[in-house]
């Protein structure tokens, strides 16, 4: 399934298992991101000592890595939206203890 995946190095593709999350040992979270996309995020991201943080142009923060699914209805699909698409619509902030 194609994904996209955002984390300290930026945002790239993947191609992720349709169970991905079983396989996995962090708790993931699931946030709208698009009518037809949501992001997958780090459950306790946000309380770790030195957190990555993304800000999307809605002002919404959330805690890296970020992974995004398409989504039709509740299920979840190939994300459809381009690398482009993603990066005007996020910042990655690799010190948010400065702001």
């Amino acid at each position: 399934m194609r994904a996209l995946w955002i984390d300290d190095k930026g945002i790239s593709e993947l191609d992720v298992a349709p169970d991905w999350e079983s396989h996995s040992s962090i708790t993931w979270d699931a946030f709208e991101l698009t009518d037809t996309h949501d992001g997958w995020t780090d459950d306790v991201g946000l309380f770790r000592p030195d957190p990555l943080i993304a800000t999307f142009s809605d002002g919404r923060k959330v805690a890296l890595p970020i992974l995004v699914l398409g989504r039709d209805g509740e299920h979840t699909i190939d994300a459809t939206m381009t690398l482009a698409e993603l990066g005007g619509m996020v910042t990655l902030d690799r010190n948010p203890a400065t702001r």
